[in-house]
């Protein structure tokens, strides 16, 4: 019973994975819709830029670890 509820929530670590992924790629592209468009931005404002594409890496290294955790914990039993 206990590998079951495992199996679970490796499944929705991996869903959580995939929804990290799709936001990293959003924020990327409008990072690069904002480098392309030719506007001048603050130095404040590209401080904000830069703490969102770093924020979204970091939760995506976050959950993908989380995810191989589980996996190496799910073998090991």
């Amino acid at each position: 019973m206990v590998e079951r509820g495992g199996r679970r929530r490796y499944r929705r670590e991996w869903r959580r994975l995939a929804l990290a992924a799709l936001l990293f790629v959003f924020i990327v592209g409008l990072l690069l819709q904002t480098l392309t468009s030719g506007i001048a931005h603050s130095a404040l404002q590209w401080t904000v830029i830069g703490m969102i594409v770093a924020g979204s890496a970091a939760l995506l290294v976050w959950q993908a670890l989380k995810v191989r955790s589980l996996r190496r914990s799910l073998r090991d039993r």
